[in-house]
């Protein structure tokens, strides 16, 4: 063998090594692995805020309205409420000029009869010089007629007449009663709950209610110093302008109700 034969062969260059790798991140590793869960959670959570916040929304928005519906409600039972009462009213000034008129005729009859009567006793007994009601004045003439010196026939005649006269009194008396009491009410009422109804539910409207109740008071209480001069036979034009005043008190009632009604927009 030669002497280079068996020489040994020079060593191959070793492959440069590549540069360190920087220290592993696990969280970024494990973010970047499940990143389309990670989208998707998200994701999700936005949509349960969004429904959240929509659903908060839109039950506030129906809460709106249904109280917006209940006061609609409210309002048109309310309203339904000052309508009667007006109505009630109408009714009971009307009733209350028909009781007046009515009773202003029959008492004119009275007081003829009962001129008529005192005549007839004043053939048998002295009269009293004093007057006092009506009621008083027929009270006043049964005893009179009873120990009067009138014979049997004409006594019984002209106590027939007075029972006839006192009972008509009563009548007359008591349907008079009667209207005024409702009168009563129907003020107490225009003046308390219907007032106060309109004060709340039509504020603006609450001045043109006491103008209508003081026209109102105003016409009763007319009616009811015509009905005071009962007797005197001469009060047809009274009664007339009583009736006028009436049919426009009603005019000015019905108006207001419609108005009121025509307010009224539900959905």
């Amino acid at each position: 063998m030669t002497e280079e034969a068996s020489q040994t062969p020079p060593a191959t260059p070793e492959p440069p090594k590549p540069p360190p790798q920087p220290p592993a991140r696990p969280i970024a590793q494990a973010f970047a692995q499940n990143l389309h869960a990670v989208l998707i959670g998200t994701f999700t959570i936005l949509s349960s805020v969004i429904s959240a916040l929509l659903g908060y929304y839109f039950g506030h928005e129906d809460q709106k309205r249904m109280l917006v519906l209940e006061y609609d409600k409210l309002r048109a039972e309310r309203t339904l409420e000052i309508t009667k009462a007006l109505v009630s009213a109408e009714s009971a000034l009307q009733h209350l000029v028909l009781t007046g008129r009515n009773s202003s005729e029959r008492y004119c009859t009275l007081a003829n009869n009962l001129a008529a009567l005192k005549a007839d006793v004043s053939k048998y007994a002295s009269l009293p010089a004093a007057g006092g009601t009506l009621n008083q004045i027929l009270e006043g003439l049964g005893p009179l007629i009873q120990t009067s010196t009138a014979p049997d026939a004409a006594r019984l005649d002209m106590l027939s007449r007075l029972k006839a006269m006192q009972d008509e009194h009563h009548e007359q008396d008591v349907a008079i009663r009667a209207s005024w009491k409702k009168d009563d009410e129907i003020r107490e009422t225009l003046y308390g709950d219907a007032a106060a109804m309109v004060r709340v539910y039509y504020r603006d409207r609450s001045i043109e209610l006491a103008q209508l109740s003081n026209a109102y008071d105003k016409a009763g209480m007319a009616t009811r110093h015509i009905i005071m001069d009962n007797g005197l036979c001469n009060l047809e034009p009274k009664w007339k302008d009583a009736e006028g005043e009436v049919l426009r008190w009603n005019t000015a009632s019905f108006e207001f109700t419609s108005s009121l009604g025509l307010e009224l927009k539900p959905d």
